[in-house]
């Protein structure tokens, strides 16, 4: 094993150990814009990164110390699987906001959430296109490949995942 083999295989029980930590799930939406005459339509998608306090924690209380720190790993996420090279799309990062959420999918749990917003580089209103969805597809392939569940938390060992 070579030098990057480690370095990766090191990033990935980083991250593996952020997502267990957080419980950290994940959404996709497509984006969508409103034109006065024309209806909507999509553009683009929105990948959503949820995540929470430490188990046993205090309870979560909008812009706590607890929740930045969320935040920053959730972010530390998101730049990992972010496209590296060049492509018709970009990426945006939503900033922090000292917002918990609770969705009915995921129990009302409390929740930091990230957005990640993929869009046209340049002509912004075109509809969705083929490099956008294969962004998403592998962002979201990569977060499958740190352990991030698909909608609601499912731990390791009920999705016959083993940690040796």
């Amino acid at each position: 094993m070579d030098q990057s083999d480690i370095q990766h295989e090191g990033t990935l029980a980083a991250l593996r150990d952020v997502v267990q930590k957080r419980q950290v799930c994940f959404d996709s939406f497509r984006e969508r814009v409103g034109f006065q005459h024309a209806g909507s339509r999509s553009i683009g998608y929105e990948l959503i990164l949820s995540g929470i306090h430490s188990p046993g924690s205090q309870p979560p209380l909008p812009g706590c110390d607890s929740c930045k720190d969320v935040y920053e790993d959730l972010k530390k996420i998101a730049q990992w699987i972010l496209p590296k090279d060049h492509r018709p799309s970009f990426y945006e990062i939503e900033p922090y906001r000292p917002i918990i959420r609770a969705t009915r999918k995921r129990k009302l749990r409390e929740e930091v959430t990230l957005s990640i917003r993929i869009l046209h580089r340049d002509h912004y209103e075109d509809p969705i296109d083929t490099c956008e969805t294969r962004c998403l597809v592998e962002m979201e392939n990569r977060l499958m490949q740190i352990w991030a569940c698909a909608g609601e938390w499912t731990p390791l060992a009920t999705r016959g995942i083993r940690r040796d």
